[in-house]
């Protein structure tokens, strides 16, 4: 899907008049996680997308995949911008003082050739986990191909790919941490109908090479999150768990003996790899599909036992498929009727995991008007008993917390 208003007449024209006119464009951290997954446009915040139609650089992102052989044969464009040079530089300027390489041309103040705001684009757009700081050359210097090289190759390598096997592009940052604005985006996706492409990746392939993750289980540990969550929500690839789980073993194996499979680096020994691999193979074995959301309601309805944690991420996946007042009502009611103090803090908990965002930061589940349901909370907001499993606040505290 694209977002973009639609270009009129040659494109490489009409993309050179965006770029003269452009008066600023959006740099990103190097070093952080990609919070925007460019080359998927519908998978763009709200706010941002409501931007395209005044905003130049949002209009060139936003033609998604399709732009990158545009702004490539653009960078050696010497026409000039409204940008400056010192706009277009960023972290880039940092390290090149650091590193004693300033020279005095490169401070000069001048406007940024099409071109240099093209290049700078085509890096912006593309996962930082191929890119990186180093991608990125400083505006002013003799010009190196290696971020050219990059967006060619990849769009080579993705030209024909979905939605869901762009994103995937992104779940990886060059540290090996999995970035949940993908994953939560993929599970979204996935209420439409079904992912080949995340399916092909969770039963063999790696969004990025091994040699860019510390630990072959964080990687198995998030398919295994992705690949129970999914299911939960197309249950008919059910079937895909046991795919995960063979590729688990696979890698438990690979890393028997630490000679293998994905590098292991950092404090922990190569011993210590293949029983957590088993573990989470094991735990994914557990899961069984159709997943039964009144089944766990009703463990947590009983108190006894906490409900293990992947079973808790399937529960709020197919809560938030539903409407708002649909779930919220639904989480209320359960707590009203639980009764038991350890029973109504867990639910006031997954109320609060319910409004979790992607990046942890709370959105809250309670967007729906709470005068629908003003009889249970005020039963839930006296309730003054101590949660057991967390002695120092009563109930109404755990409810407090979701109700803001």
């Amino acid at each position: 899907m694209r977002l973009d208003i639609p270009l009129t007449g040659r494109p490489r024209r009409q993309l050179a008049a965006l770029l003269a006119d452009i008066k600023a464009i959006r740099l990103s951290n190097p070093y952080q996680m990609d919070s925007v997954l460019w080359l998927v446009p519908d998978a763009w915040p709200k706010a941002l997308q409501q931007e395209i139609a005044k905003d130049n650089d949002l209009r060139i992102r936003s033609r998604g995949l399709a732009v990158l052989p545009l702004l490539i044969e653009m960078v050696e464009d010497d026409g000039l911008t409204a940008v400056s040079v010192e706009a277009l530089q960023g972290q880039a300027m940092f390290e090149r003082m650091a590193a004693g390489r300033f020279q005095t041309f490169d401070g000069l103040s001048r406007p940024a050739t099409r071109g240099e705001v093209a290049e700078r684009i085509l890096i912006e757009m593309l996962p930082k986990r191929l890119t990186g700081p180093s991608s990125t050359r400083m505006i002013g210097t003799r010009r190196t191909d290696t971020g050219v090289s990059i967006a060619r190759q990849f769009y080579q390598d993705y030209a024909q790919a979905g939605s869901d096997r762009l994103a995937l592009a992104y779940l990886w940052s060059k540290e090996g941490l999995p970035n949940s604005t993908v994953i939560a985006y993929l599970l979204g996706l996935a209420r439409s109908g079904r992912l080949l492409g995340l399916e092909e990746y969770l039963k063999a392939g790696h969004a990025t090479s091994s040699a860019d993750l510390d630990w072959p289980v964080t990687e198995a540990g998030t398919k295994v999150q992705l690949a129970a969550c999914y299911c939960a929500i197309q249950p008919d690839a059910g079937p895909l768990l046991q795919d995960v789980v063979a590729w688990i073993r696979g890698c438990a194996d690979a890393n028997g003996n630490g000679s293998t499979g994905s590098p292991i680096r950092g404090p922990s020994k190569a011993s210590d790899v293949r029983p957590r691999l088993e573990a989470l193979a094991s735990r994914l074995e557990r899961i069984r599909v159709p997943f039964s959301l009144d089944t766990l309601l009703d463990q947590i309805s009983s108190g006894k036992g906490a409900p293990d944690d992947l079973d808790m991420e399937m529960a709020i996946t197919i809560l938030r498929g539903m409407q708002t007042d649909q779930a919220i009502g639904l989480l209320l009611s359960r707590a009203v009727s639980a009764e038991g103090p350890t029973a109504r803090s867990r639910f006031a908990g997954v109320l609060v995991q319910l409004g979790s965002g992607p990046s942890g930061r709370y959105v809250g589940p309670l967007a729906a008007d709470p005068r629908a349901f003003r009889q249970q909370w005020e039963c839930l907001f006296e309730d003054t008993r101590p949660c057991t499993e967390e002695g120092l606040f009563q109930v109404r505290d755990r409810f407090l917390e979701a109700y803001e």
